[in-house]
This record gives structure tokens, C-alpha cells and sequence, in this order.
């Protein structure tokens, strides 16, 4: 799918430098909408990672998702520290769906999404809750995008979907993997469209 320019608005947080990889490039945010959630399933996760440009990206997604959307979203964006509850904040006012900073037990439950805060990886667990854990960096991040679609993975199974959008650098790349080993289904914005392109090898279907 022909990807589109995404820029970053002035009033978007700020993303932390590096951070992101994405896998096979497929698409723009915009159009990634209907490619990310093609259909509603029964009991579907969804979880996206993303770093510099990510904000415009994420906004770009989720203003198209209806209020009614069938699954919990889970997202970990890298951000410089503090900057979290502003991004809640501000992906709040685009979407339909109920944007939250994400806390330790909260039901995952269709319609919702969860961003990561601060220094703490954000993970879904078994009987449909959030999980957060202030573990090490993974590859030198925390939150890590690998964590969240290895839970997904693990939790969901064939009824995950994982989303690396703009960024560069390795996190996420091996929680697509383990999407995809599950029987999920995984997506990456297209190079075209993304504020930094350089991204490491993954996989898209």
C-alpha cells in the first residue's frame, strides 16, 4: 500500500530518539487502520510500538477506531521521561476510545487503551488484566515494545496483533516474531511515511 508523508504536529510529546524497528514496511498510519484490524474477532489484543514520529503516527490510528472497537489496545511509545501522561492526553482528545495511562491490574477490556508509563514495561496477562513491571531494560529499554507483543503473544495466541510503526533501532522486532510463531498477525508502517526509516528486519502479515 502506497505510504503517505507523516509529520510530527507541534503539539504532539516528544519522542525519545532510537528506540523503534518496524518489520517488512506495509503501510502509512493512516491507511493502516483498516489493514491492522481488517475484521472484528472474538476476544483480539492489540499491541503497537512506536518512537520518534510515533505520536502523529499513533494519533493517524486511532482517530479512525470506533468507540466500539473490539479489543484493549496496549501501546509503549518512547518518550523522553515525563512526557507520558501528555501523550494520554493528547491521544485522548483525537480518539473515540477511552486512552488511559496504563496501572498494574486494570481490565483489559475491548474499547480501552493502555500507554505505558514512565520506566516500566506494560505487559497483558492471563484472565484479561495489565500488568506493569519495573524490571531492567530489555536491549536498553524500558518500557520495551518487545515485552508487550511477547505478552500479547503468549496471552492471546492467534488472536494477537502487533504494530511497529516509525522509529529505528531493534525494539519490537522479536515480539513480532513471537506474534507471528503464535498464529497473530503483525503490521510495519512503510518507510515512505515514517519520520525515521531506519529500521531493523522483522515480519509483516
Amino acid at each position: 500500500m502506497q505510504g503517505t508523508e507523516v509529520s510530527q504536529p507541534a503539539s504532539a510529546p516528544v519522542a525519545a530518539p532510537g528506540g523503534t524497528p518496524a518489520a517488512e514496511p506495509t503501510a502509512a498510519p493512516e491507511a493502516a487502520a483498516a489493514d491492522l484490524f481488517p475484521a472484528p474477532r472474538e476476544g483480539l489484543a492489540v499491541g503497537i510500538v512506536a518512537s520518534s514520529g510515533g505520536p502523529a503516527a499513533l494519533a493517524a490510528i486511532l482517530e479512525q477506531l470506533p468507540a466500539d472497537f473490539p479489543a484493549p489496545i496496549g501501546i509503549v511509545q518512547h518518550l523522553a521521561p515525563g512526557f507520558a501522561p501528555d501523550l494520554v492526553s493528547w491521544l485522548g482528545d483525537v480518539a473515540a476510545l477511552t486512552v488511559q495511562l496504563a496501572s498494574d491490574g486494570a481490565h483489559a477490556e475491548p474499547g480501552l487503551v493502555f500507554v505505558a508509563p514512565d520506566r516500566t514495561h506494560l505487559a497483558f496477562a492471563a484472565g484479561g488484566r495489565v500488568r506493569l513491571d519495573p524490571a531492567p531494560p530489555l536491549m536498553g529499554h524500558r518500557p520495551s515494545g518487545t515485552i508487550l507483543l511477547r505478552s500479547l503473544a503468549q496471552v492471546y495466541g492467534a488472536r494477537a496483533i502487533g504494530a511497529v510503526l516509525t522509529g529505528m533501532g531493534s525494539d519490537g522486532v522479536e515480539g513480532l516474531h513471537a506474534i507471528r510463531t503464535a498464529g497473530g498477525s503483525t503490521i510495519a508502517q512503510d518507510a515512505g511515511s515514517s519520520v525515521n526509516p531506519q529500521r531493523e528486519a522483522g515480519g509483516s502479515r
